[in-house]
């Protein structure tokens, strides 16, 4: 498991960056993801929006799927699904994603995502991803450098 805090490098640039999140734990099938909610973050009623919210099941799902101490593989999101269940003006919020079942080419995951300090829960999604080797050049959901 990684150290609390941790903060991906391999972000820089990304949509990830805009997110901003903080890695507080990362194990084998077992992701805590903790991100404080900012301006950007909201819609114009004041609270998350909903994009943001299926960003961190996106990213929660993948990575709570896929710990390796090399750091994450790669994939390409195949289904999510996200259920709202409340909105929320917090000021923090985490995404606590697990591994439900994976197979050589195909990881699935569940994200509960709630508020840090009450523990309320905001937001459930499922997610199923198609994985991909190291050395993957193309594939449907891979952009092309």
């Amino acid at each position: 498991m990684t150290e609390l805090g941790f903060r991906r490098a391999d972000i820089k640039g990304t949509f990830h960056e805009v997110l901003d999140y903080t890695v507080v734990e990362w194990g084998d099938g077992h992701v805590l993801v903790e991100m404080e909610v900012k301006p950007e973050h909201r819609n114009l009623g004041g609270s998350i929006h909903g994009g943001v919210l299926s960003s961190l099941i996106d990213l929660a799902g993948f990575l709570g799927g896929s710990w390796s101490p090399d750091g994450p593989g790669r994939s390409v999101t195949i289904n999510l699904n996200a259920s709202f269940i409340a909105g929320t003006n917090a000021d923090v919020i985490t995404a606590e994603g697990k591994r439900m079942h994976a197979t050589k080419n195909t990881l699935f995951s569940k994200v509960w995502i709630r508020e840090k300090d009450t523990g309320t829960l905001l937001t459930t999604g499922q997610c199923t991803y198609k994985l991909l080797h190291p050395d993957t050049k193309e594939s449907p959901g891979v952009a092309k450098k």
